[in-house]
């Protein structure tokens, strides 16, 4: 089994969060006592469910389990400054900014003028397992508002939108009094193909290449990730609203690079969970490094 597990969703809660959100703490008191988890005997679950606070709210959600023979693993405490041991279950849900190990962050609305209010943002925690330090980052990116306003410009409008909330966190974090650490990104970036240029999908898929000095992204496999039909006996079928995409990654910085590199390529894997099973209109991406004994998953 993996010694860690680090889970990163977005739209916790669900679209219609103010009725659904009182699932998400059953949710979490099943997942806490699930035999399937029995050997994991610490878990730290933070979960943005105050929507009653638009000014903040991000529905991000972080969630990760320690093995009980992972002996040596600690959260920063970002107040204090100093890394923390955490016993049993521990779940963060309401005034998050107030929790001294996370940064939260919504993006400013004038980062997207296509609407008057999003809930997208980033979370930051970091952990130290053995004598390594690493970030794990929670991500929700813009969406692509318009098909017609996407196909207008190259990049579009709402590229450009990521582009720049994306760099405010490369920067952030580079710019902050921390010592650099290696950092895996991953949520649902909404990055998607160049439309006006739409002939091999994996050539039209370039919105990371902006940041290719900064980020890396294993081998890419997988079919797009995004928009499959929501109906359960369509599992592999795509949705036609949207032209399929590769929303939903996981990038590393330029310091985690050696920790997938280490060895062969059988160190890792990077694929997608439930290929031929409907998931919700995205499906669940996860990386797996043996080199640490950690499983990514990311959900939206």
């Amino acid at each position: 089994k993996p010694l860690f597990v680090a889970i990163h969703c977005q739209e916790v809660g669900g679209k219609v969060y103010e009725k659904s959100m009182q699932h998400v703490d059953q949710f979490v008191e099943q997942l806490g006592r699930s035999e399937r988890i029995k050997d994991y005997d610490r878990s730290l679950f933070v979960l943005d469910e105050n929507f009653e606070d638009l000014t903040k709210f991000t529905a991000l959600g972080n969630i990760y389990l320690l093995h009980e023979s992972l002996t040596d693993a600690e959260v920063w405490n970002f107040k204090s400054e100093q890394f923390k041991k955490i016993e049993g279950l521990n779940v963060h849900t309401k005034n998050l900014q107030d929790v001294q190990i996370i940064q939260k962050v919504r993006f400013p609305d004038e980062y997207y003028k296509q609407t008057t209010w999003t809930r997208k943002g980033y979370m930051r925690l970091r952990w130290k397992i053995g004598n390594l330090n690493i970030d794990f980052v929670n991500v929700h990116l813009f969406h692509d508002a318009s098909n017609l306003t996407a196909y207008e410009e190259s990049p579009s409008t709402f590229s450009y939108s990521r582009r720049r909330a994306l760099e405010q966190i490369l920067n952030g974090f580079e710019s902050d009094n921390l010592p650099d650490a290696p950092l895996f990104i991953f949520g649902d970036f909404n990055f998607r193909l160049d439309l006006r240029s739409v002939v091999d999908m994996r050539e039209c898929d370039r919105e990371a290449d902006y940041f290719k000095d900064r980020l890396s992204e294993c081998p890419r496999n997988f079919p797009p990730s995004y928009p499959y039909c929501e109906d359960v006996a369509a599992g592999t079928t795509y949705m036609k609203t949207r032209c399929p995409a590769w929303c939903d990654r996981i990038l590393l910085n330029n310091a985690a690079v050696p920790l997938v590199k280490h060895n062969s390529k059988s160190t890792y894997t990077y694929d997608v969970i439930g290929k031929d099973v409907c998931m919700g209109d995205h499906k669940v991406i996860y990386l797996i490094l043996f080199i640490l004994n950690l499983v990514l998953l990311q959900f939206r």
